[in-house]
């Protein structure tokens, strides 16, 4: 990956962190904008994560991409406390 976007924010190198504002809805909807090497003509993803409030402040997205079809599938992952 080389760019992720979120609400006009841009992060360029690893780790992708983001400050959100402090008073975020606990049901927004934040639009990520993945963009990749393109080494194998992966095109951009558009990832829409619903904030669940800050019980979910840690999540993982499972991004499988097809270069045959040229198509992303994603799926979250709950996380469960220990």
């Amino acid at each position: 990956m080389t760019t992720v976007k979120v609400e006009r924010r841009t992060a360029r190198s690893e780790p992708y962190v983001f400050e959100l504002r402090s008073d975020l809805d606990s049901s927004a909807e934040l639009k990520l904008d993945l963009q990749f090497m393109g080494h194998y003509n992966e095109p951009n993803l558009e990832l829409a994560h619903r904030y669940g409030g800050d019980d979910d402040l840690d999540c993982t997205y499972i991004l499988n991409y097809n270069p045959q079809t040229g198509e992303w599938t994603t799926q979250r992952e709950a996380h469960h406390s220990l």
